[in-house]
């Protein structure tokens, strides 16, 4: 099961950097540009007017950060260039096979995050402890908590649980209650790193790829 689920990991890490493969640019107004290498995908990233980054694409897809929201979880300033890059390859990764989906990411006064899709369903998280509460469409509650612990984070969502940490020799394993396990070695999690910005963003990914 380990090996399997290493080697999907990997085929479908590079069939994703395959699919997305094309130039980035910046204009004359600082916002990044793709242009996929087949010429059938556009995407841009920019600035509104509130300094907050507003992501879109060709195929009818709209993704709004708030600069509060930009500040607490991606841990830069809006017109960092390494900020920009990361969070633009992230988006195009996630919005490459998407159409129409909108979404914006702010957090209100209390320090709360609230996540708005165009998907009949809204998530909002608590910033200090990390704990979601998902309110779906037919009015069922789901809890989900992304904790820390000593050795890295722990997911869990009702009956399903997951975590992702750091063992004494440095290498980072993933295992969630379906019984997958993968081990990371420093290159592969350098580039899990580089390409989600961030370990809690790379543990979504995973849970999302074999715990669902």
């Amino acid at each position: 099961m380990k090996l399997l689920a290493t080697f999907i990991t990997l085929l479908l890490f590079s069939q994703q950097l395959f699919a997305q493969a094309g130039k980035t640019r910046t204009n004359i107004f600082g916002d990044l540009e793709f242009t996929s290498q087949d010429g059938k995908y556009d995407a841009k990233l920019k600035k509104d007017i509130f300094n907050g980054l507003v992501f879109s694409d060709n195929q009818g897809n709209e993704v709004k950060f708030e600069k509060k929201y930009i500040d607490l979880y991606f841990k830069g300033d809006p017109d960092e260039k390494s900020l920009k890059s990361r969070l633009f390859r992230r988006l195009i990764r996630e919005n490459y096979g998407e159409r129409d989906y909108k979404a914006s990411f702010e957090v209100d006064i209390l320090g709360t995050e609230i996540v708005k899709e165009n998907r009949d369903s809204e998530r909002t998280s608590n910033i200090r402890n990390n704990r979601d509460h998902v309110n779906e469409g037919d009015n069922r509650s789901v809890n989900i908590s992304i904790r820390r612990n000593d050795q890295g984070l722990e997911y869990k969502n009702n009956g399903d649980s997951a975590s992702l940490e750091k063992d004494n020799s440095g290498k980072w394993w993933y295992n969630d209650s379906k019984r997958n396990e993968i081990q990371f070695n420093e290159e592969s999690w350098r580039k899990l790193l580089d390409k989600f910005s961030s370990d809690t963003e790379v543990l979504r990914y995973l849970v999302d790829l074999y715990l669902y």
